[in-house]
């Protein structure tokens, strides 16, 4: 296991709050996911928390029902660029005022932490939406200024909240590090938030090769660049459909299945297993997993996301066969 040495860290509180070995969490947690949190052994949960009209109540109830069963929760405080836009330019103006779009979002994070004092890990933004997951690649500049000022209007109010980027890396990519907080937000997160998911090349060997090489390719850069921050992952799953496979013919993009080489459900617990394996040996502190897909799986028409497939439960809610064996796999390494 890649080990982080706390003395070669800024951030030795991050570290203290986070799990010495990988658990396993509940991504997009909510109440009906209590069981499914009980059956894989989840010490976690990811928690979407939308501010854009103030505080959710259905957010509210997400973490109250997490915290009841035990779990830590991360809060993925978000908002929408159509919201934030509203602010960016006065009228007659032609100059972009950030300034007040950010130190609203800023406020709105801590009414928040305020009205739920027991929530002390959240996760700026955590969309795709804040144009910081495109193929692999982002619009850097504007993520960072915002991770910097919530991070610097956060701690110096409520220094024990721990601040996670947003989930970033698909296939394990780290061009949202390298070229992003490594150039302009270094020091303004506790812990590297990876959402890991993989479009397969069909091989899991090849997959589990490719990936690791990133992630060492990742630690290296957070050593030299920024603070040496523990890794975590607030989302991840593996595409998998029931047999027989459809015949799409792939489009080389990954946020379509086409794109993907689907893994037949028959091998999907030998596929999340070597997943599980790798990042915990990368010294992933915390996993948490998509719990259920969002559609039924199709052959021709629309063409659905691959990560709408990635999930422990099929759309019915029941679970899928392999979710058993990951339990297991959690118990036994207790």
């Amino acid at each position: 296991m890649v080990d982080i040495d706390v003395a070669a860290t800024t951030k030795p509180m991050a570290l203290a709050s986070l799990p010495a070995t990988m658990e396993l969490g509940v991504c997009n947690f909510e109440p009906r996911y209590v069981l499914l949190a009980q059956a894989i052994g989840a010490t976690w949960a990811r928690v979407q928390v939308d501010l854009s009209d103030g505080i959710p109540e259905a957010s509210l109830g997400a973490v109250a029902a997490a915290r009841q069963c035990g779990l830590e929760v991360v809060c993925d405080v978000r908002t929408t660029m159509q919201r934030l836009g509203q602010m960016l330019y006065a009228e007659g103006d032609p100059l972009q005022n950030k300034a007040i779009a950010l130190d609203w979002f800023a406020s709105q994070i801590m009414d928040f932490l305020d009205e739920v004092p027991c929530v002390r890990h959240i996760e700026i933004w955590g969309s795709a939406e804040c144009a910081h997951v495109v193929h692999g690649e982002g619009i850097m500049l504007d993520y960072s200024r915002v991770l910097s000022d919530v991070y610097e209007r956060v701690k110096a109010a409520k220094p024990e909240v721990i601040i996670w980027t947003g989930g970033f890396g698909q296939n394990c990519q780290f061009q949202f590090l390298q070229s992003g907080l490594c150039e302009y937000a270094p020091q303004s997160f506790d812990v590297l938030n990876w959402h890991p998911f993989v479009s397969t090349s069909g091989t899991l060997e090849m997959d589990l090769a490719t990936c690791g090489a990133r992630l060492e390719r990742a630690r290296e850069l957070t050593q030299a660049h920024c603070a040496n921050q523990p890794f975590a992952s607030t989302g991840f799953g593996l595409p998998s459909l029931p047999a027989p496979l459809p015949e799409y013919a792939g489009d080389g993009g990954f946020v379509h299945i086409p794109g993907s080489y689907a893994i037949p459900r028959s091998e999907l617990a030998a596929w999340y297993k070597g997943f599980l394996w790798l990042f915990e040996e990368h010294g992933f502190r915390t996993l948490m997993l998509l719990p259920q897909d969002r559609y039924e799986p199709i052959e021709t028409g629309r063409k659905n996301r691959y990560f709408d497939y990635c999930g422990l439960l099929n759309v019915n809610g029941e679970p899928k066969e392999f979710v058993e064996e990951i339990g297991a796999w959690n118990r036994d390494r207790a």
